[in-house]
């Protein structure tokens, strides 16, 4: 006899559905809350979605939570790393699914090759020029859709797979921090979500998502934690997810104690960046504590323009000098000097390559400079610094000495004549430079406190100028 589904057990699974989904929308706009996200006023919020259960869960979310005349402004970026059917076809589920909720969505197809050549060229791991490519579509997207911010799918278990990567690469305390809820325009309001109960919420309302398969790829680092190692400390250290958790937050209080020592620092050291190089004093640098003079460092690199690809044992060398008698040390195109009083720290001359296809060059004066293959002028004309090259010259009006020369970086924004930023890379895309876009030259004030870029000199290289003209 076939058996029938008791009543009584229909409205078990019925509320425990709606209780698994009620809990997840209350912690979720919890998150946001925290974040600064008003629900009682339009928001105008926006949501990076691939089609994973991550961020359809997300999406879904926000659709129950925003008020009615605040539906979520969906962003889909076609990556095109795998094949054509599984990566058109999670960007086609996506359409599909905002279509259902009648979000708007607007899908961005990457060219095929393009980040497999940015991954070459700048001696990068795929993943990373990957997101590198995404957030800066993402700064366009809030760029052109005038987003207060926009929400993307970070869980719980991909802080606790970048917490263990990041402990066993020898990561310093900020990074032992974690992944923030918010940076900037963006905000990560799941992250407190195990996605096991990211799963159960979309499977208590039966809503599909798409799985990529290079998740199953153990030749990734994330992946090799994802699928061997959480497994094994979930079994063998029951409450080690907890304890991490914690720890990353006693890590984030510790940098931001840092920070401040960091400024405080800064006043006692005379720290000054001018003329394209970092000076401090030497005694006074000496005299702080070793985590301290660590952070002045990278705080130095990062101001020369050299963040990001600095080896920690020229820190460490760095650290092992005393004032007299006089030393110097370098690394990645980087100066370290100190005369005996002061420390100074600047690109080199002549080791200006920021990276096998990029330049920073810093102009200290007009003359002759080489940035990559192209050799440039640069001169003093009637309305400001003429920059010239084999085919082609540009005015940049006001411009003074110093300034800088390099190629492109994430994230780079450029005054439009609205007044409003637009990203560089966009500008580029648009003028359709592709694998030459890390040879476009861009121009930086470097004697204001702003340091904007001022000039994206394109017809260095055959394509259009954009000179900022105020």
């Amino acid at each position: 006899m076939a058996h029938l589904p008791d009543c009584a057990d229909t409205v078990k699974e019925v509320d425990a559905a709606i209780n698994i989904i009620e809990a997840f929308d209350s912690e979720l706009r919890k998150n946001l809350q925290s974040l600064g996200v008003d629900f009682s006023a339009p928001c105008a919020v926006g949501v990076a979605v691939s089609g994973g259960a991550d961020s359809i869960a997300l999406l879904t979310g926000l659709c129950h939570l925003l008020p009615a005349d605040s539906k979520p402004t969906v962003i889909t970026l076609n990556h095109n790393l795998r094949p054509e059917a599984e990566t058109a076809g999670d960007a086609d589920f996506v359409q599909d699914y905002c279509r259902q909720l009648g979000v708007p969505c607007e899908r961005r197809d990457i060219e095929r090759g393009l980040i497999l050549s940015l991954s070459r060229e700048r001696g990068i791991g795929i993943e990373a020029a990957a997101r590198e490519l995404r957030y800066e579509h993402f700064a366009d997207f809030l760029s052109a859709h005038k987003l207060s911010c926009l929400c993307v799918a970070h869980n719980q278990d991909d802080q606790l797979e970048t917490l263990l990567m990041r402990f066993l690469q020898g990561s310093g305390v900020e990074a032992l921090a974690g992944i923030q809820m918010r940076r900037g325009s963006y905000l990560r309001p799941m992250l407190s979500i195990p996605r096991s109960r990211i799963e159960a919420y979309l499977l208590a309302q039966h809503i599909a998502w798409r799985t990529d398969s290079s998740n199953g790829d153990v030749a990734m680092l994330r992946n090799r934690m994802r699928h061997s190692v959480l497994p094994v400390l979930d079994k063998a250290l029951p409450g080690w997810r907890k304890s991490v958790l914690f720890q990353a937050g006693r890590f984030a209080d510790d940098g931001a104690a840092l920070g401040s020592l960091v400024q405080a620092a800064k006043e006692r050291l005379c720290w000054r960046f001018a003329g394209g190089t970092v000076t401090m004093n030497g005694a006074a640098f000496l005299a702080e504590e070793r985590a301290v003079c660590r952070r002045l460092l990278y705080a130095a690199f990062d101001a020369v323009g050299a963040g990001g690809r600095i080896p920690s044992s020229l820190v460490e060398r760095v650290l092992q000098h005393g004032l007299a008698p006089a030393w110097q040390e370098n690394a990645a195109g980087v100066q370290v000097e100190c005369d005996g009083q002061n420390i100074f720290i600047f690109i080199e001359k002549g080791q200006n390559l920021a990276t096998e296809s990029g330049f920073l060059v810093i102009i200290e004066r007009l003359g002759s400079y080489r940035l990559g293959a192209m050799e440039v002028l640069a001169g003093q004309g009637d309305g400001g610094i003429v920059l010239s090259n084999a085919h082609s010259s540009v005015t940049i009006p006001r411009l003074q000495l110093p300034f800088m020369l390099r190629s492109r970086q994430p994230g780079d924004l450029i005054k439009a004549a609205d007044g409003s930023e637009r990203p560089v890379a966009k500008i580029l895309d648009d003028w359709k430079c592709r694998q030459k876009k890390d040879a476009v030259p861009l121009v930086q004030e470097l004697s204001s406190g702003s340091q904007r870029l001022v000039c994206i000199w394109g017809r260095a290289v055959g394509f259009k100028d954009w000179i900022v003209k105020d």
